[in-house]
Parts: C-alpha cells; sequence; structure tokens
C-alpha cells in the first residue's frame, strides 16, 4: 500500500470523494494510489491540512460531547466554528471514529 493510499484512508475518502475534494483526476489519483506516479507537494499538504482538522475536530469533541451524544451534524458545527469551514463527509466518519475508540479506550 502506498502513503497516499494510507492517507487517503486515515482521512476517510475514496478515490472518488479525494478527486472531487482534492481537484484531481480519477485515474491520476489510482496512480498515486498504487504508486506509479508521486502526488505533487500541493495534492499532499492539502491531505495533511483535512488529517489535521480531523484529529483536531476530534480533540475538541471528546470535550464537549459523551459517546452517546456525537453525530455527524455536532462535528461539523464545531469544524465550521473551529476552522471555518465544514469539513468533507468521508472526513467526518474518521472523527467519529476517532472519538469512539478513544472514548473506548478511556472507559477502560
Amino acid at each position: 500500500m502506498s502513503a497516499f493510499k494510507a492517507a487517503l484512508g486515515l482521512c476517510g475518502m475514496s478515490i472518488a470523494e479525494a478527486s472531487e475534494f482534492l481537484g484531481v483526476s480519477e485515474p491520476m489519483l489510482k496512480h498515486y494510489s498504487a504508486g506509479t506516479r508521486q502526488p505533487p507537494h500541493e495534492v499532499l499538504a492539502m491531505l495533511a491540512r483535512l488529517f489535521d482538522q480531523i484529529v483536531e475536530v476530534s480533540e475538541h469533541s471528546l470535550d464537549v460531547f459523551e459517546r452517546d451524544e456525537i453525530t455527524p451534524d455536532a462535528v461539523q458545527t464545531i469544524a465550521i466554528r473551529e476552522h471555518g469551514s465544514p469539513l468533507p463527509a468521508p472526513a467526518l466518519n474518521s472523527v467519529v471514529a476517532i472519538f469512539i475508540m478513544t472514548r473506548m479506550l478511556d472507559d477502560d
């Protein structure tokens, strides 16, 4: 697995979703994912910023929500308030997954 493909997975994005978010064609993203081409710095930087936003919103959510209170809409509200822009829909799932896993660890 290429580092690019792993980064997409951490951000919760499929090739099609990443194509829309990054503004890069699906065939080119498939090359990046397969490791046959290297993505440009700008594309990697966009993914890095998205991942950073996912982590920050996840951490903030831990301060705000109990396990049964978190919803994608509530997470989106935090993302907009904290970063001034919404998260792409697939990234919301990553935030909720990080939140749930962290809460489970805290309960142990």
